[in-house]
């Protein structure tokens, strides 16, 4: 997922912050997570018969001091992750129907209870029970299936990297350290502030 977070908020953030203050952002949010990756192995280490995840980390780590501490980092990792699971999985259930579907097939869909079952939300809820068969049979075989969608990721990102360079269509002019520029305030004002240093700071730290 992180590879696609990253293809996506690129762009987004080049266009409200400015190259520079975006690669920055970028790289220090980099750093963060390989220090966090740095740091979340050793309870893994600490723990190799266990399945892992901040939840039973929480769990072992405080319940010395406070038994619910477990239980409530549990429902947050679940919480988030499903809520994750469930808007990717209808996202590629969209995408592949208005693709692959004709309209009639499109149309179609069954009252079950308090929604409708289509097919966006079958393929969708497909896509969450491979990511459950995957943990359920182990993290061997969903490790080398990151290893091949991580490759795959890598393709278009190196693409969009070397080809505007080998290209001579990359274009310095606008890299330079302006933050408090046109764009920026009109993003602002858009997202219903009052443009100004402090919601163009604002702004960077909600990226």
């Amino acid at each position: 997922a992180c590879p696609g977070f990253i293809l996506v908020g690129i762009a987004g953030s080049v266009l409200t912050l400015g190259p520079v203050w975006a690669s920055t952002l970028w790289f220090l949010s980099a750093l963060a997570g390989a220090l966090a990756a740095y740091i979340y192995s050793e309870p893994a280490a600490m723990f190799p018969d266990k399945s892992g995840g901040l939840s039973m980390y929480a769990k072992e780590g405080w319940r010395a001091h406070f038994s619910l501490a477990g239980p409530i980092a549990t429902f947050g990792y679940w919480f988030a992750w499903s809520s994750v699971l469930a808007i990717y999985g209808g996202i590629i259930g969209i995408l592949l129907s208005e693709q692959f579907l004709s309209e009639s097939a499109k149309a179609w869909s069954v009252s079950v209870l308090f929604f409708d079952v289509n097919w966006w939300r079958l393929i969708g809820a497909a896509c969450i029970l491979a990511c459950f068969l995957f943990n359920y049979y182990g993290m061997r075989t969903a490790v080398w299936f990151s290893y091949a969608t991580g490759f795959l990721m890598s393709i278009p990102v190196i693409c969009l990297a070397v080809i505007p360079i080998v290209t001579g269509k990359l274009g310095n002019g606008n890299i330079d350290w302006s933050y408090n520029t046109d764009i920026i305030r009109e993003n602002v004002a858009f997202y219903g502030g009052t443009p100004g240093t402090w919601s163009t700071i604002a702004m960077a730290v909600v990226w």
